[in-house]
């Protein structure tokens, strides 16, 4: 196992977990 790759990983996952909360709390807010 590389560290490189979760790195990639947790990138990308933080990435979709962000922009969901960022378009749900946006929405919830507004």
């Amino acid at each position: 196992m590389k560290k490189s790759v979760w790195k990639k990983i947790l990138k990308v996952v933080m990435a979709i977990v962000s922009a969901a909360l960022g378009a749900l709390g946006g929405g919830a807010m507004k």
